[in-house]
């Protein structure tokens, strides 16, 4: 039988000092953005939003003909589709990369945030399409290649090159099969891995997989899936590409931001090239970089002329590709967008980012960050019981932590630490006896001091280390709850996949109780409870 889920809690996350002061609204952070991370911040980007337009026409008619493509997409979906023809009606983005079967949990856990965002928009009179922004450019394959179910990994292991979207998925057998073996007998996931199967087949590319799956799991919730690689939507943003490689414009508004940053004592996020574009190709994929003589990759592979480049951009714009500074003007040029929603880290860098949109005159959206949350079961909020923590705790280092509760249980530190004053006095009075006898020795006699007290505390971290030997029990249960909460050292969302706590056929049930309390304007992680 399928656990079901119900709230436990909700927690306060522990963030970065900028995204911390950014969502406390610090005011030296206001020149970072231009709205507020709330309802009432999104609604005044609504009013802002039409001094803005889009080509709706273009944008309509390309994810027209990319829904079609998928038979996962619903009636529901070209319904929502067909309404951001109209220009009252917005959108909410959040983007990800391409992970095989979904990857980490979090990536369910930004869709639904965005879903979550249209809901409680929608009760304010403001009409917004949730959109999931596929991130089928990227071409760091290490990132998507694999899933981790509890404590196991399997991986995509092949040669990949260039945008990861393009990839044929007819080379997933050894992963498939590691898949069977790792879930084992029960039959709920055994269907999971067959639907997966459908949804993954050899016919498809990772874009096309990605999307069946989104669509699959989102489509009835209104979800609308954007392919950016796409030619037709690449015109539309012929305008800054070509600015770009006259001029370099993203460069000085990223770094004019970056020191103003620093300044206030907060890091970059991303580091700007001198031109953010790269050049894109089946299996290939390399960043452009400005010559003597024009352009080049920086591998050397393609050159151009200034004319050569700029008639290449005209005529094959689906052959440039914006990394990290510009894709988010890439964004908010081709969808009438009033949020992004993303992770701390994804909003360090938008707040990065504001001069470069104020260099190309492009909207700058409300930034918000994604719901987190946690799943424990009934055995985790044992183990929490037991050992008297709080999920909070978990955050320490395991070993802090486990000394900590071995020294609230009785630790025999103190058979040293009682000793050690009266040692370290006795000491003292040796050495000032000796230097009063002879000064020559003065050095010497503290030297010995020294040695013997560092010995001492030797000796003491020995005791301590005993200590944690006959606390076994202790280190075991603390051991299970660091693998559920935090496994691999990192939070759970960040690494479980979906399916190690939902099926096939319970999934809408699933995704229906995360939905029910998530609310991106609380800044909390929400921890759920599985029977």
């Amino acid at each position: 039988m399928p656990r079901e889920l119900k709230l436990h809690s909700k927690l306060r996350p522990s963030l970065p000092k900028l995204i911390s002061d950014y969502l406390d609204d610090t005011s030296e952070l206001s020149d970072f953005y231009s709205f507020r991370p709330s309802v009432a911040g999104i609604k005044k980007a609504a009013a802002s939003r039409p001094s803005f337009p889009v080509n709706r026409k273009v944008l309509v008619d390309s994810l027209s003909r990319q829904a079609e493509q998928s038979s996962f997409s619903t009636k529901q979906t070209k319904a929502q589709i067909a309404r951001l023809s109209s220009e009252d009606v917005f959108t909410i983005t959040a983007g990800h990369q391409l992970c095989i079967y979904g990857g980490p949990m979090f990536f369910l856990y930004k869709i639904l945030s965005v879903i979550k965002t249209c809901e409680i928009l929608k009760e304010e009179n403001v009409t917004a399409v949730p959109i999931y922004w596929m991130a089928s450019e990227d071409h760091d394959f290490a990132e998507v290649n694999h899933i981790f179910f509890k404590t196991d990994k399997a991986s995509w292991d092949v040669e990949a090159n260039g945008p990861v979207g393009r990839m044929k998925l007819d080379d997933l057998d050894a992963f498939k099969k590691h898949l069977v073996e790792i879930v084992g007998n029960d039959p709920l996931k055994s269907d999971t891995l067959i639907k997966m199967d459908q949804i993954f087949s050899a016919e498809k590319t990772l874009s096309e997989g990605i999307r069946d799956f989104v669509y699959w799991l989102f489509a009835d919730r209104g979800v609308v899936v954007l392919d950016a690689d796409d030619r037709e939507l690449k015109r539309l943003f012929i305008p800054v590409m070509k600015e770009e490689l006259h001029s370099s414009s993203s460069h000085n508004g990223v770094d004019q931001s970056t020191n103003s940053l620093i300044d206030l004592g907060y890091g970059g996020q991303v580091t700007p090239r001198e031109i953010n574009l790269f050049w894109m190709a089946n299996g290939y994929r390399d960043r452009i970089e400005r010559v003597e003589n024009g352009f080049r990759t920086v591998d050397g592979v393609n050159s151009w002329t200034a004319s050569e480049m700029i008639e290449k951009l005209d005529e094959k714009p689906e052959c440039f590709s914006p990394n990290v500074v510009l894709r988010p003007v890439y964004q908010e040029v081709i969808l009438p967008n009033l949020a992004y929603i993303g992770g701390p880290g994804e909003l360090s860098y938008w707040l990065q980012l504001k001069g470069v949109f104020d260099t190309f005159n492009v909207f700058y959206p409300a930034v918000i960050l994604r719901d987190m949350a946690l799943i424990i079961d009934a055995k985790t909020i044992k183990r929490l019981s037991q050992l008297e923590v709080q999920i909070s705790d978990i955050n320490e280092p395991f070993m802090e932590l486990f000394t900590s509760l071995v020294r609230r249980n009785g630790s025999h530190e103190h058979l040293v630490e009682d000793k050690r004053e009266s040692i370290e006095t006795l000491l003292s009075e040796l050495s000032e006896l000796i230097g009063d006898f002879d000064p020559s020795l003065q050095q010497s006699a503290d030297s010995e001091k020294t040695r013997i007290l560092k010995r001492l505390s030797t000796l003491q971290k020995k005791v301590l280390r005993s200590d944690r030997k006959k606390n076994e029990t202790i280190e075991r249960r603390l051991t299970e709850l660091y693998a559920s909460i935090k496994p691999q050292d990192a939070p759970q969302e960040r690494i479980e996949n979906w399916m190690v706590f939902s099926d096939s056929v319970h999934i809408n049930d699933f995704l229906d109780a995360l939905q029910g309390h998530f609310d991106p304007f609380e800044t909390k992680i929400t921890v759920f409870e599985t029977d």
